[in-house]
C-alpha cells in the first residue's frame, strides 16, 4: 500500500488554487501522483526517488533488481 503524506510535501506551489474544493487532501494526493507521473516520463537520466520510510525504500530496492534482470 501506498500513503501518500502531502503534508511532507515540498512544492508548495503545487498546492495553489485549491481553495474551494471540498476534498483538499485527496485534491494534494492526486497533485501529488500527477507530478510524480509527470517526472518519471520525463527524465532523460532517469529519476531517482528518495524513500524516508524503510519498507518502501526495500520495496523499490526490489523492484529495481527485478526490472534490471528483464
Amino acid at each position: 500500500m501506498l500513503v501518500i503524506k502531502p503534508e511532507n510535501y515540498k512544492d508548495v506551489g503545487a498546492f495553489a488554487g485549491i481553495e474551494g474544493i471540498e476534498d483538499v487532501k485527496q485534491a494534494k494526493e492526486k497533485i501529488i501522483l500527477y507530478s510524480l507521473n509527470v517526472l518519471m516520463k520525463r527524465g532523460i537520466e532517469g529519476l531517482y526517488i528518495y524513500a524516508s520510510d524503510d519498507a518502501l525504500r526495500e520495496r523499490l530496492l526490489e523492484l529495481q533488481s527485478e526490472n534490471l534482470k528483464k
